[in-house]
């Protein structure tokens, strides 16, 4: 079990950012982020699952776990299994119960114990695979975009206590920052895929997604697509977005402090960054964008992905 200080704590958030910020594609991505839960946990085994579009949540990527154990756990489905990762994924979490927190992740470190004194009634039907492996502790994680569950990192240990209830609330944060991760990949790689893939996954994702052109070097960038995540969360009608500058969704302090965030943009073609967005009534609105630089019907674009982290 790792406790971290409130130092070490934002460089964990920050390598966790930079891990979801550096990455193209989803695979090596994942293996970076669990390579890193790891490192920070010192848990025997972690994975991540993500959900598909059949219900079904296999392990995307994991490391500790026995073949018997990947076997038995990774055909997991949300319409015909009962279990803990279900709960998760699903969102049938309440966090009245000591083993679920508020944000819809479980925690357990003492499996055996529990199992052993808490009627059938309070833990619910669950298949208890972990605890018949030996891991006495145990955390799933949700990864969400929005408020929409992508997947959940599953952290396991022989040993009791290995995920105290601060870790798992600090990993919450980075489930966050992977979900967004997940969006912008799988948008950039459904726009490679087809027009239709792209539009699909842009109007349902469930957090703000903007598309922005620069008509000229010296203009502000202007946006040309929104999904209707986006025009919810500004208080506009989808023609009314369309017609918006930075200029006019910023506010005029994070208006006027963007140089650093777009010079890794174009020098990498994807940043992260924070920007305090304005509403149609005015309200500010403290933002996380997700950025990346494509081609769309022979024109750059910037992709944002934008996380209200108010």
């Amino acid at each position: 079990m790792i406790t971290q200080d409130s130092g070490q704590e934002l460089e964990t958030a920050y390598r966790f950012l930079e891990i979801a910020n550096r990455h193209l594609e989803i695979e090596p991505m994942l293996r970076e982020f669990m390579a890193e839960l790891k490192n920070i946990t010192r848990c025997e085994a972690v994975g991540v699952r993500l959900l598909d579009d059949k219900g079904n949540i296999p392990y995307a990527v994991y490391d500790g776990f026995s073949q018997a154990f990947f076997e038995t756990e990774s055909p997991l489905a949300i319409k015909s299994d009962r279990c803990m990762c279900i709960n998760v994924v699903t969102g049938r979490t309440d966090p009245a119960l000591p083993f679920y927190t508020a944000a819809g992740s479980f925690w357990m470190n003492h499996t055996t114990r529990f199992l052993a004194t808490v009627a059938e009634t309070e833990k619910g039907q669950t298949r208890n695979v972990c605890n018949a492996y030996g891991y006495e502790s145990v955390a799933l994680i949700p990864i969400r975009s929005g408020t929409v569950v992508l997947g959940l990192l599953h952290l396991a240990d022989a040993r009791e206590d290995m995920v105290p209830l601060a870790t798992v609330q600090q990993l919450e944060k980075a489930g966050l920052v992977l979900g967004n991760a997940v969006q912008r990949v799988r948008l950039t790689q459904a726009q490679h895929d087809g027009e239709q893939r792209f539009r699909a996954l842009f109007n349902n994702a469930s957090d703000a997604i903007l598309l922005w052109e620069q008509p000229a070097p010296d203009m502000p960038y202007r946006i040309i697509e929104a999904n209707q995540a986006a025009c919810d969360r500004y208080g506009y009608s989808h023609e009314e977005i369309v017609l918006l500058t930075a200029k006019d969704l910023n506010t005029p302090e994070s208006y006027a402090q963007p140089a650093t965030a777009l010079k890794e943009l174009h020098e990498k073609g994807h940043a992260t960054y924070q920007v305090v967005h304005r509403t149609r009534s005015g309200r500010e609105i403290p933002s996380e964008v997700s950025g990346q630089v494509f081609s769309l019907n022979g024109k750059t674009v910037i992709l944002s992905v934008v996380r209200d982290i108010t």
